[in-house]
C-alpha cells in the first residue's frame, strides 16, 4: 500500500477528472452537501482507501458570527452515510448566514465520535488498538476552516492517525529454499492514547501544523503479540535474480497490516550483559524453514534444514503517523546496498539470552518509509539489525 497521504476529499470541483470520483449530488439552496473522493491506495484489511472507503464518517461543526469572537457548536456529530456512489448526512443542515462554519470530521471508531468537543477548540479522540490484528481498524481525521456558504460543497481531506505495519520477505540466494508459516511482533507496547486534531486545515501539504498530536498511554507492563501472519502451510520465498519481493500481508484476508498508536520502540540487544529473558526489547518472530538446496531443485528427502522453527531478530523502530513501514524479511543476503546483514537472526531456544544462537544462514530487515497513500514520496532503507 504505497502511500503518500490517504485523502478523503470531500470535494466536488477540483477531482472530476479522477477516475474514482463518486457523484455528487445537485445541491439544494443552501443545504450543506457531503461528497467522498478517495485517492489510490493499495489494500488491506480495515485500512480505508479508494477500493475500501468507510461506510460511515462523523461531522462536528463550530459557527463563528463576523466580528465576534467566540464560537457556537453548529453541529454536534452528525453521521454521514454512504448511499451507493453518493454520502449523505443523515440530518438536514444548511449553511449561517453571517459568518464561517470550521468543520472536524472523525472515522474508524466504533461510534465516529470525538471523546471531548467545544466549539472553538480541537476536539480530541481516543482511542485503543486492538491487540487481534484482524480486527484492527484504521483512524481517520479531518479539518476544514472558514467554510462558507459560498464554497458550496465543503472540502475535507481525511488523514490517518496511526502508522501502518506491513511483512514482505524476499530470497536472494539460489541455493536456499525459504518458507514462512508465520510472524509475531513481541514487545512491550503502547496500545492507546488520545489524539487532537490540528488547528489547521488537514489539505494537501503535508506539514507538522496540520497533523494531529498525540499523547500516549503507558506502555504494556507485559508483552504483546501481534500476529502479523500465519499460514499453516507457509508461503514459499522462492528465489528470484531481480529480487522480487513476496507480499505476506498487504492483501492477505485475516493476515492484513497492522495499524498500531505512532511510538518508538527499543528492540532487545542480545549482547547486553545480565540480562534475564531474551524478550527484554521488541523483536520479530519468523516461523520459517531455511533449507540448503544441493541440487538444481529443493528435495526434502535429500536437502539439509539449516533452520526449521522461530527465528527472533531485534526490531527498534520510531513509527509516525500517517506513515507505512514495510518491514521486508532478506534471506540469504542484504536488500540493498548499504545494508549491514548483521547476525542473521537467532534460535528462538537459545540457553544463554547474553549469548543466542545466531542462524547459520543470514535474514536481515530493510525498511522502506511511506506516507499512506499513493507511494510518490521517497522511499529511506533502514537497517534495523544489530551490527556484528
Amino acid at each position: 500500500m504505497k502511500k503518500s497521504m490517504f485523502m478523503v476529499a470531500l470535494a466536488a470541483m477540483s477531482l472530476a477528472s479522477c477516475s474514482n470520483d463518486s457523484v455528487v449530488e445537485v445541491p439544494q439552496p443552501d443545504e450543506i452537501k457531503f461528497n467522498v473522493v478517495a485517492a489510490n491506495a493499495g489494500r488491506a484489511a480495515n485500512v480505508y482507501s479508494a477500493s475500501n472507503t468507510m461506510d460511515q464518517f462523523s461531522v462536528y461543526a463550530a459557527f463563528q458570527l463576523t466580528g465576534e469572537n467566540t464560537h457556537r457548536s453548529y453541529i454536534e456529530g452528525d453521521v454521514i452515510k454512504k448511499d451507493g456512489n453518493a454520502w449523505k448526512n443523515q440530518s438536514t443542515r444548511y449553511w449561517a448566514d453571517g459568518g464561517h462554519l470550521d468543520f472536524y470530521a472523525v472515522a474508524g471508531l466504533a461510534d465516529n465520535k470525538f471523546t471531548t468537543w467545544a466549539a472553538g477548540s480541537e476536539p480530541t479522540v481516543a482511542f485503543t488498538v486492538n491487540n487481534d490484528v484482524t480486527k484492527q481498524e484504521d483512524l481517520l481525521y479531518a479539518v476544514k476552516k472558514n467554510a462558507t456558504k459560498e464554497n458550496g460543497v465543503v472540502n475535507l481531506n481525511f488523514r490517518h492517525g496511526l502508522s501502518q505495519i506491513v511483512f514482505n520477505a524476499v530470497n536472494k540466494k539460489d541455493k536456499l529454499y525459504v518458507k514462512v508459516k508465520g510472524i509475531e511482533v513481541i514487545g512491550k507496547f503502547v496500545t492507546n492514547g488520545t489524539l487532537t486534531l490540528p488547528a489547521a486545515d488537514t489539505d494537501a501539504t503535508l506539514a507538522a501544523a496540520n497533523q494531529g498530536t498525540w499523547v500516549n498511554g503507558a506502555a504494556s507492563a507485559t508483552d504483546i503479540t501481534y500476529a502479523a501472519y500465519a499460514n499453516d502451510n507457509g508461503e514459499e520465498i522462492a528465489y528470484n535474480a531481480n529480487g522480487t519481493a513476496v507480499n505476506l500481508t498487504n492483501d492477505n484476508a485475516g493476515n492484513g497490516s497492522m495499524l498500531l498508536i505512532p511510538q518508538e520502540v527499543k528492540g532487545w540487544t542480545p549482547d547486553e550483559v545480565g540480562k534475564t529473558s531474551i524478550y527484554a526489547g521488541a523483536v520479530v518472530k519468523v516461523d520459517c524453514e531455511i533449507w540448503n538446496v544441493a541440487g538444481a531443485k529443493f528435495d526434502p528427502d535429500k536437502d539439509v534444514p539449516l533452520h526449521i522453527g522461530k527465528a527472533v531478530l531485534p526490531l527498534n523502530a520510531n513509527w509516525e503517523q500517517g506513515k507505512k513501514y514495510t518491514y521486508t524479511l532478506v534471506f540469504g543476503g542484504t536488500a540493498a546496498p548499504g545494508d549491514t546483514p548483521g547476525p542473521g537472526g537467532y534460535e528462538e531456544d537459545s540457553k544463554d539470552p547474553t549469548n543466542p544462537t545466531p542462524i547459520l544462514e543470514t535474514i536481515s530487515f530493510s525498511v522502506t518509509v511511506d506516507d499512506f497513500a499513493d507511494g510518490e514520496s521517497e522511499k529511506k532503507e533502514v537497517d534495523v539489525t544489530p551490527e556484528n
